[in-house]
């Protein structure tokens, strides 16, 4: 029986440049398997920026 285990984190980032360093942090940790992130405040024309970040990690980003 294998039993898999994965780290994941819930984080509401109050604005892209507000919590940028603790994503930041967190990817170059890779410390965590999912990392979910809440209110990023970004239109969809610069969602690439959590690409810049987050090199290490798929996202799926989507905006209001």
């Amino acid at each position: 029986m294998v039993s898999l285990k994965y780290k994941f984190c819930s984080f509401n980032m109050h604005g892209f440049n507000q919590g940028r360093h603790v994503v930041d942090q967190w990817c170059s940790l890779n410390k965590f398997y999912f990392i979910f992130i809440q209110e990023h405040r970004l239109n969809p024309a610069v969602l690439d920026k959590f690409e810049t970040i987050a090199r290490d990690y798929l996202c799926f980003i989507s905006s209001s």
